[in-house]
């Protein structure tokens, strides 16, 4: 997935730099750092009022929380049964590159941004943890795919793919920010950026095992888990999500 995304981004950026070569006159590197995780970026003018910027951002799980008030069926597929509550750990975890076009109407660093992030659907790690025994061995059914724990725990995500595929996703973004990443005669320069990511819905999803051995992401609703109706119900208007950011770039020529 990462090599993808990485290729991908490399090939946009490359024809982008084609298309204006003869702009091409100075590049810098940056590293930052907002609501999307932690970041680098490599950016070249392509005129006097644009930017392309290329990136790869990555969160690693640290910022989380966990949640004890989940409660799920003794014995997984009869909901109507006795129930427990288990811990969810759930940690903030997007991973994907960015390419991105700063566009400036004036001299100033004021300026808007406009692209796309590709990459993992991934939004966050929600891990189940405690689990009663049965959904070691029994599990539950989706799809025809057995979902099952492991040591007493179920590793599922909570993603959004935006315009792509279950697992990698294309996010459209526009943005408004402040501050050029490239100036004619600085080496070090700052800026940041404010903007909406269309995400499309997020969902529950967690690797099933068909009879036949194959494994696939699967999404979990609340026709298996009754607890995630009240999630369903705020994912559905949740389907832009919001970007801060803050940059520093160096410039190399």
């Amino acid at each position: 997935m990462i090599k993808k995304t990485i290729l991908l981004c490399l090939t946009l950026f490359t024809v982008s730099i084609s298309v204006g070569a003869q702009a091409f006159r100075h590049l810098a590197i940056g590293a930052g750092v907002g609501s999307d995780g932690i970041g680098l970026e490599v950016t070249t003018p392509l005129t006097k009022i644009l930017e392309l910027r290329a990136g790869y951002d990555v969160a690693f799980g640290a910022v989380g929380f966990t949640y004890n008030g989940l409660s799920v069926p003794e014995h997984p597929g009869l909901s109507g049964g006795k129930s427990v509550n288990v811990p969810a750990r759930i940690a903030f975890a997007p991973t994907g590159g960015k390419l991105l076009l700063n566009l400036y109407p004036g001299k100033g660093g004021f300026h808007f941004t406009m692209g796309v992030y590709l990459g993992s659907s991934r939004l966050m790690r929600v891990t189940l943890k405690d689990l009663p025994d049965d959904y070691n061995t029994a599990g539950f059914n989706v799809d025809g795919y057995l979902v099952r724990a492991q040591d007493n725990r179920i590793n599922a995500a909570v993603r959004a793919s935006g315009l792509g595929g279950a697992e990698f996703a294309v996010k459209p973004y526009l943005g408004v920010g402040f501050g050029r990443a490239i100036r004619e005669n600085k080496r070090v320069s700052f800026s940041g950026d404010i903007g909406l990511m269309y995400m499309g819905r997020p969902a529950v999803y967690a690797p099933g095992e068909s009879l036949t051995g194959h494994t696939r992401q699967m999404e979990i609703s609340s026709e298996h888990l009754s607890q995630l109706s009240s999630f369903e119900k705020i994912a559905k208007w949740a389907v832009v999500w919001p970007l801060l950011q803050f940059n520093v770039y160096v410039k190399l020529f």
